[in-house]
């Protein structure tokens, strides 16, 4: 793997980490502060109305809460989440029943056994958005509803004024405020704006019933600024009874059914739980790159370890046969063709003692065939392809590779030990690095993509994974394994999936090219080759099977 490759590699293995980070850590950016508002701004990413006690967003209960908890008026906080606790409930005494949020869901029945334990002596404050039909109408005779538009409402008790504002994200925005009318039979009037009560206080039985109209009142976004929080105190002080017991089970949540999908939205799988968890998430972004990084450096060819040689021999004259390995790999034909004559230049001189290098006439060319034993055509053609100066080709190569291989045979400067030795030598032909490197790439991203699928819910997402796998085992095998080894008396075919082919050089009947196909047919058997998923440098070696 050369350096471009390697460079290229690494960089598309930190493109996708950063994108895979940037995916599981991004949860929306913050809001800036609009200078424009009159108040403080409540800095948050989440102004969906969800009044809740145990919700900090904007539209949350949680300030309402602790200031409920942390007010020496009030000695008890109850939160009641089951129903079924209902009938307990309103066998109570001196207690206050208290619920603020956007619906209030009880059935006729469950309204009738409340309101019997507000006429026993209990007290009962209501503040929601959608009042319930069946309360106002077991307790007003008609609708006592009405609605005022504007961006902002000045609560009024007592001659103190309480501006409030519907904010979101950042803005006054106008807002629609409940109110109610004036004539109906409410035994106090607490709140007024817009010249319409807004907090009442009527008798019901033993008891009173709290009507506040607009539940944002409550909310964290307002009790966070000062006159909320002031107005919230003067709420506060108007209740008689200082044990509070929270109807949580009345807020309901409507879910919509997706009749195509089968499935509700708030159904989540446990990779959108996990993935909540800081932990985790950087824990499976290690894991990912780690996954890559271990398929990228241990997919490169790796060779036999070369055992120890106990005794040196003068193999230096066999390192011409390996010049032609270096051509495909550096793809530097001249260099090449001078390492090639200055190694055919030092062999004739160790072994002959003629030196050619610096030859001034035809004298030590004709010695050396004498010496020899090669006839001097065969000698004077080595060595004008050897010193030839112009533009090469690879083809150029292989012929002066093997001329150069007849000569040491035929002088006897290759003994039977080196030439046995490169009788067993074979040529291992590989796939295109790019392609390989291309396909372990989208295996890895098919993986990737299948964990993004899982963790927005999409279920098929699961099925990516082995698909993935599959590909990269693939990727792997191009990588590692030959497409074609070349032997001394066969050829053998190595496919990614599939059987190898072995063709024995002496069955082989043809060579055909066809374009960028090179087709190989032996008795009844065949081999065919895609020279563009093939390294470039092989290309040659290839091309030249149908000479041989």
């Amino acid at each position: 793997m050369n350096n471009k490759r390697l460079i290229a590699m690494i960089s598309t293995i930190v493109v996708v980490s950063l994108l895979l980070v940037f995916f599981l850590n991004s949860e929306g950016s913050d809001q800036t502060e609009n200078t424009s508002n009159p108040e403080p701004p409540y800095t948050s990413k989440k102004w969906e109305p969800k009044l809740k006690l145990d919700n900090r967003d904007p539209y949350g209960l949680y300030v309402m809460s602790q200031l409920l908890t942390a007010d020496s008026s009030i000695t008890a906080f109850n939160e009641f989440t089951d129903y079924r606790l209902l009938d307990s409930l309103s066998m109570l005494d001196s207690s206050l029943y208290m619920y603020v949020g956007i619906d209030f869901t009880l059935t006729n029945d469950e309204m009738d056994i409340l309101l019997e334990g507000v006429a026993r002596g209990n007290d009962f404050f209501l503040s929601v958005e959608h009042i319930p039909y069946n309360f106002l109408e077991k307790t007003f005779d008609g609708s006592p509803l009405t609605f005022n538009a504007a961006e902002k409402a000045v609560y009024t008790v007592d001659g103190d004024s309480y501006p409030m504002y519907y904010i979101y994200e950042q803005d006054t925005l106008t807002e629609q405020w409940d109110l109610l009318h004036q004539d109906f039979g409410y035994k106090e009037v607490l709140t007024t704006t817009f010249d319409h009560p807004v907090y009442v206080k009527f008798e019901w039985g033993k008891g009173h019933i709290f009507m506040h109209m607009n539940p944002v009142t409550f909310t964290n976004t307002q009790l966070l600024r000062q006159p909320g929080k002031d107005y919230f105190k003067s709420v506060v002080s108007t209740f008689e009874h200082s044990r509070i017991q929270w109807l949580t089970f009345a807020r309901y949540e409507p879910v919509p059914y997706d009749i195509d999908a089968s499935q509700t939205p708030g159904n989540e799988n446990i990779l959108s739980e996990l993935f909540k968890f800081t932990a985790f998430r950087w824990a499976f972004i290690l894991a990912i790159i780690g996954i890559i990084l271990y398929f990228v450096f241990r997919s490169k060819r790796r060779r036999p370890i070369i055992p120890a040689v106990s005794t040196s021999s003068n193999d230096g004259f066999s390192y011409v046969d390996t010049l032609a390995g270096i051509y495909y790999e550096k793809a530097a034909a001249s260099k090449v063709l001078k390492m090639m004559r200055k190694n055919f230049y030092d062999a004739v001189e160790r072994h002959f003692y003629i030196d050619l290098a610096h030859r001034k006439n035809q004298r030590p060319v004709v010695s050396l065939a004498q010496k020899s034993g090669v006839p001097l055509k065969k000698i004077e053609r080595l060595l004008s392809l050897l010193e030839k100066e112009a533009t090469i080709a690879g083809n150029y190569l292989s012929q002066v590779n093997r001329l150069q291989r007849e000569f040491y045979i035929f002088s006897g400067i290759w003994g039977d030990d080196v030439i046995a030795q490169l009788a067993q030598q074979d040529i291992q032909i590989y796939r295109s690095k790019s392609q390989s490197t291309g396909v372990l790439v989208s295996g890895i991203l098919i993986i990737i993509f299948g964990f993004i699928f899982l963790s927005l819910g999409i279920g098929w997402g699961v099925l990516l994974w082995p698909a993935g796998i599959f590909i990269i085992i693939v990727a792997t095998r191009m990588m590692r394994q030959p497409i074609l080894i070349l032997r001394e008396h066969e050829i053998a075919y190595k496919p990614v999936l599939g059987t190898p082919i072995t063709l024995n050089k002496k069955d082989i009947s043809s060579v055909l090219q066809d374009g960028g196909i090179i087709k190989i047919y032996a008795n009844q058997q065949k081999i065919i080759l895609n020279l563009n998923t093939i390294e470039d440098a092989y290309h040659q070696t290839i091309k030249a099977l149908k000479t041989k």
